[in-house]
């Protein structure tokens, strides 16, 4: 769990869903923010990453 915008944000690191070891959280390292929709409110929702190309809005309608 991370602290975001003042509110506690959920880190969920899919390494260890794919057998990999678990990221070292440091400066140099990203997390990307996710908002999911969660009954009337968005919630923030945290992805750590090595790293990153572009940042991208998708809106949920445009998703298969």
């Amino acid at each position: 769990m991370a602290n975001f915008r003042d509110k506690v944000m959920l880190i969920a690191d899919i390494r260890l869903r794919l057998s990999l070891d678990a990221a070292d959280y440091t400066d140099q390292k990203c997390i990307i923010v996710l908002k999911i929709k969660d009954n009337s409110e968005k919630q923030p929702f945290g992805i750590p990453t090595d790293s990153f190309k572009e940042i991208l809005g998708i809106k949920g309608k445009d998703i298969e």
